[in-house]
């Protein structure tokens, strides 16, 4: 069982792009490139091991985009941890399109070949392997009894005593891939104390880490107001060096998170808009051996938790690039 890097280092040099989701943005030094369009706010956060801006995340992109404007922003510090306020306290407005914009289908990734559309009821099914035992860093407990599956979602619930859930995907191992889920995560209203730490994840076979790498393509505590990616360098022997990113975005709206690892590039999607990218050989090479799926809500530590529910309207694979 694993135990994903609890702390994740941001640095206080970070630098923060502000656009619209709509637009098309290069990084070139401190330089970026924007064509502006209507969309909501976002913003992109991006550092390497050593904390100096990364070359490779270059990007919310849009194909269509046809013009730039050349925007400078400044450097600040931005960590958008700690207590969130006021938390939703009621389940959002469960209204959904089952698909959304996809980057499966921008991107003609071609047929979905393994994954779950979470349409039966009861516990997950046969793909998935949850954990049962200490939770994240020993904080708390992972159960099983975590998950249910209702109504076309699974949901990972995280309650006022820390007890939470994690979850392997069974048979999906490689070394490349392209995955694609569409989640939401919220407070629900009940307890109080610290978040709980949802993420979406490609995780070494091996178990070895860091050597092995680790993919975390989707991570963000409750009631922040953006995720995170954290590209874990493989072939090193310790977990210090990553590349991160950060965009803006509603945890508790649904959004289609995807990425692709090929032999050359690690790219991550929102709702079909790219939003990084970094190169193989600046996270130190290709992973070892094969990686797979892991879906998690980790508690990072507390006596405490505010209720939460991690759902997940549907998870596709598609065939590596």
């Amino acid at each position: 069982m694993h135990q994903p890097a609890a702390a994740k280092a941001r640095s206080n040099s970070n630098v923060i792009i502000s656009a619209a989701a709509g637009i098309s943005i290069a990084v070139v030094g401190f330089a970026i490139f924007a064509a502006l369009a209507a969309g909501p706010a976002a913003f992109i956060e991006a550092e390497d091991a050593d904390g100096s801006p990364t070359t490779g995340a270059s990007v919310i992109s849009d194909p269509a985009a046809s013009q730039s404007q050349a925007v400078l922003f400044g450097q600040v510090a931005t960590d958008p941890g700690g207590d969130p306020g006021d938390d939703p306290g009621t389940d959002p407005d469960p209204g959904s399109d089952k698909d959304g914009t996809q980057a499966a289908k921008l991107l003609n990734w071609g047929p979905v070949i393994n994954g779950d559309e979470f349409d039966y009821e009861g516990a997950p099914g046969p793909k998935w392997s949850p954990y049962d035992g200490p939770g994240h860093a020993g904080n708390g407990i992972r159960s099983p009894g975590a998950f249910s599956v209702a109504n076309g979602i699974m949901t990972i619930f995280g309650d006022q005593g820390g007890t939470t859930g994690g979850a392997a995907f069974n048979d999906a191992s490689s070394i490349t891939y392209r995955d694609e889920a569409r989640v939401r995560m919220y407070a629900t209203g009940g307890g109080s104390g610290s978040q709980y730490h949802p993420v979406l994840i490609r995780w070494p076979d091996s178990d070895e880490w860091p050597e092995g790498g680790e993919d975390d393509y989707m991570e963000t505590d409750i009631g922040d107001p953006g995720v995170s990616t954290f590209i874990h360098h493989p072939n090193q022997s310790s977990g210090s060096a990553q590349s991160h990113a950060e965009v803006e975005v509603d945890i508790t709206q649904w959004h289609n998170y995807a990425i692709e690892r090929s032999d050359t590039h690690i790219t991550g999607y929102l709702d079909g808009k790219q939003w990084f990218q970094f190169t193989v050989e600046e996270t130190n090479g290709q992973v070892p051996g094969p990686m797979h799926p892991t879906f998690q809500m980790d508690n990072f530590g507390g006596d405490s938790h505010f209720e939460a529910k991690f759902e997940i309207e549907w998870y596709r694979i598609y065939a590596a690039p």
